[in-house]
């Protein structure tokens, strides 16, 4: 079941990450090549802030480098 989810949200994303060309070939009508590829970047630092602060955190175990040392 796990394996199948990764799958499906994998190829998911790559589905998404198709329409990247035909994104940024409108962005590029209507404003210049470099504002497009600033847009699409803030786009990717927003997800990344969004996916450390909704990943669960483990409460009441140790992480792999207080286990170390």
């Amino acid at each position: 079941m796990r394996a199948t989810a990764q799958n499906v949200l994998f190829n998911l994303g790559r589905g998404v990450g198709g329409f990247g060309p035909l994104v940024i070939g409108l962005f590029v009508s209507h404003w210049s090549f470099t504002a497009a590829i600033t847009l699409l970047a803030l786009l990717y630092l927003l997800d990344i802030f969004a996916t450390l602060y909704l990943l669960p955190k483990n409460q009441g175990s140790e992480d792999a480098l207080g286990a170390i040392g």
